[in-house]
């Protein structure tokens, strides 16, 4: 069989309703198989009052692209779609609607406005038992700033 076209992702218009679930599996199989970490039901159920002392074990992938291999516009397109996705009506009225990395841009300029690097309690404790280990002064700890 020779390809001769390449679908968009979940087929055509009329059955590309499964691309959410492929994607979905892609993300399983990339982040946590292939990484060698949990996936799927194999990871602890998250909640926010979570007191499990079972390590989360969640697996990472980064991919590098060139997005000028593929269509032209590609800053002006996400440019548009972000605008959008902002102006969408948010679920809490009190909160604004972010987008991917609006978080992370948002802690990096606390980090430049403040000069430190705020660390969840877990990562602190790791890096002083790694300290105490390698026989190295651990990181110094400043108060939070509310």
């Amino acid at each position: 069989m020779k390809t001769r076209s390449l679908m968009p992702l979940g087929g055509s218009e009329q059955s590309s309703g499964y691309k959410g679930y492929g994607i979905s599996a892609m993300v399983e199989v990339l982040c946590g198989i292939t990484a060698g970490s949990k996936y799927g039901h194999h990871i602890r159920t998250w909640k926010i009052t979570n007191t499990s002392s079972e390590a989360a074990n969640l697996g990472q992938t980064f991919i590098v692209m060139d997005p000028n291999h593929f269509a032209p516009g590609f800053k002006e397109r996400v440019s548009e779609s972000l605008t959008y996705w902002r102006k969408m009506e948010p679920v809490n009225p009190k909160l604004p609607v972010i987008a991917p990395g609006d978080m992370e841009r948002l802690v990096g300029e606390k980090t430049d406005r403040e000069g430190t690097i705020t660390y969840v309690k877990r990562i602190i404790e790791i890096t002083k038992k790694l300290a105490k280990e390698l026989k190295v002064k651990p990181l110094k700890e400043l108060p939070i700033k509310k």
